[in-house]
């Protein structure tokens, strides 16, 4: 007998260890970005690949304003002689807001250099990635735009009616030093817009991972990661045509018109986008065909492990910590995507849940919007028993935490009744499991059960998968720990490596004032290497200046005294040597990393 529910799933791949799911702005985890909600909340950037001509982007939604009228909103994305804004351009612009955040969020402008740029974009210098980050700038600061009812302005605390000269830099100054063919220095600086700048400084902002965004390969699976950010931040679970999903991205093209055509474009993009963190847990995404196979769909969920790990720290720590608040619209603006469906949830029938036949009536992409389990409770049958069970805290986790398997798997977090051999099951999870391994038991059996089509239809057909659900668990918690000590490192040597340098300096000046055998030693072989640079067969080629100046840096003199110093000291035990990073770390600094642990 086939079930009316049945979806035919396309895609999708195992779940990717856990590896970053602290909350909130936690450099030793994860890199936050904080750019302005105004250019999150619209498809601005499309795909570099993409085949059509250059021209202007007309986006379009509706406004519901505080007294119940509607008004259209629509935003214009112009184009310039560099041409059209693209997921690059979002990747460039979101590295300006990084550095503009390192440097203390100054009013006015920020120098910076495009090396600095691509460091921050992870990119490997060179003339390649130097024109590209040029270009780019180039695009952010002359693309125009023209918002209407569109743009919230938290200096007037109003949605702005028509902007018509808006560019997100208004000022941009890019200009090098070089020596021969050899760059030695930039300065250049850039300018936000100053309503942009106004909103930044007023946290009109939601945080973005920015080392997320910068792992993806596919476009598609960037555009489409920015939608469901904003999307999932009060969701567990979302739906979506693709016929619509391709309208609310801003994806056009003939050949999308085929359903076939869209979930080729979408597969790969979903590979990567499934077991990727967002600053309020992780994603899960499978593509599946819809009841009436006229179209595909997407099926999100959203587990809420990061939550559950923040507040098991806090604990631990004693200390309280805010969650995260998801992305706010301004009081004035309420936007909804103007062929958005009306939300099945709300349709009436026995239990508050829609009957078969309003289901058959409704369109397929509508999103599935039910409170997270975490907010479900029962209500009392009489006000004895509803005492008792609100003084045990077991009672409340195993009856939410059987409601967040009905919400996963049937979409009825909010309507479920639980049985009583449901939760029996479901404490004694709790009980030995602890709360974050039952509801990762709950998403381990979702995708395992679906990758063998088998269905689930209770609460104890999960109990088959524990084994391996802890397993998996435990792997990706001991892969975050280790992630996470990697990450503290590397954050304690930044923070500390200017110190270490001050040490170094001090010691070279010691060996000048009172120059000893090897230290003189030292610096004749640095007048012979020196002289190899300038009399060379490239001597005076650009490759060759690069040399010379990478070998006068501080820092690789630094490194060369070091190193000279420990190969003498290894011959001769008698011989001063000098400390490494992590030798001075634990004998000289007084914040060594072991304290901070």
């Amino acid at each position: 007998m086939e079930h009316e529910n049945q979806d035919t799933k396309i895609a999708t791949r195992p779940i990717q260890p856990m590896l970053d799911l602290e909350l909130g702005d936690e450099p030793a985890v994860k890199v936050v970005v904080r750019p302005d909600l105004n250019l999150e909340k619209w498809p601005l950037w499309e795909a570099s690949n993409s085949r059509h001509q250059e021209r202007a982007r007309i986006l379009h939604r509706e406004i519901r304003l505080p007294d119940g009228s509607i008004v259209a909103a629509r935003v214009e994305v112009g184009y310039s002689n560099h041409g059209t804004l693209t997921t690059e351009d979002q990747k460039t612009c979101y590295g300006l807001f990084k550095l503009w955040e390192d440097l203390g969020k100054p009013k006015g402008r920020i120098h910076f250099s495009r090396q600095q740029l691509a460091r921050v974009l992870k990119k490997s210098w060179g003339s390649k990635v130097n024109k590209a980050i040029t270009d780019s700038l180039m695009r952010l600061r002359f693309t125009p735009f023209v918002w209407e009812h569109s743009y919230y302005d938290s200096g007037s605390q109003e949605t702005v009616e028509r902007i018509d000269t808006f560019n997100i830099l208004s000022e941009l100054h890019l200009a090098r030093r070089v020596r021969g063919e050899a760059t030695v220095g930039e300065t250049s600086y850039f300018e936000f817009n100053d309503r942009i700048l106004a909103n930044l400084l007023a946290g009109f902002t939601r945080p973005v991972y920015l080392d997320t965004i910068l792992t993806f390969q596919s476009e598609v699976a960037q555009i489409l990661y920015t939608y469901l950010d904003l999307i999932m931040a009060d969701k567990t679970r979302f739906e979506r045509r693709t016929r619509e999903l391709f309208e609310d991205l801003g994806i056009d093209g003939s050949t999308y018109r085929y359903r076939s055509k869209r979930a080729q474009i979408l597969e790969p993009a979903l590979r990567e986008l499934d077991g990727v963190p967002v600053p309020t847990g992780v994603l899960y995404v499978t593509l599946e065909q819809t009841v009436d196979k006229s179209d595909f769909k997407i099926v999100v969920t959203k587990t809420r492990a990061a939550i559950n790990s923040r507040k098991k720290k806090a604990a631990e720590s004693g200390q309280d910590v805010e969650q995260p608040e998801p992305p706010v619209l301004p009081p004035p603006v309420v936007t909804r995507i103007v062929n958005a469906p009306p939300d099945p949830t709300k349709a009436k029938g026995r239990g508050g849940k829609p009957t078969k036949a309003e289901i058959a009536k409704m369109p397929q992409s509508s999103p599935v919007e039910s409170a997270p389990a975490s907010m479900a409770s029962e209500a009392p049958k009489s006000p004895q028993r509803g005492a008792q069970k609100l003084t045990d805290p077991i009672h409340e986790a195993s009856l939410t935490q059987v409601r967040y398997f009905h919400q996963i798997f049937f979409q009825s977090g909010d309507t479920a009744r639980p049985t009583a051999r449901e939760r029996e099951l479901a404490r004694d999870h709790v009980q030995r499991l602890g709360v974050e391994k039952a509801e990762y038991l709950v998403l381990f059996a979702y995708r395992e059960a679906r990758k063998t089509s088998f269905e689930i239809q209770n609460y104890g057909g999960i109990a088959q998968y524990e084994g391996r659900a802890v397993a998996e668990f435990d792997a990706n918690e001991q892969q975050r720990r280790q992630a996470l000590m990697q990450k503290s490192r590397e954050g304690h040597q930044r923070r500390f490596l200017s110190k270490f340098h001050e040490y170094l300096r001090q010691r070279l000046a010691e060996l000048d004032a009172t120059p000893t055998a090897d230290f003189e030693a030292f610096l004749e072989e640095e007048r012979r290497q020196r002289e190899r640079l300038d009399s060379g067969p490239l001597a005076g080629a650009s490759a060759s200046l690069r040399v010379i100046e990478r070998f006068e840096s501080e820092e690789s003199r630094f490194e060369r005294f070091r190193a000279f110093l420990k190969e003498r000291k290894d011959k001769d035990q008698r011989v001063e040597g000098v400390l490494a990073f992590w030798e001075w770390d634990e004998q000289l600094n007084p914040e060594k990393l072991s304290d901070i642990r």
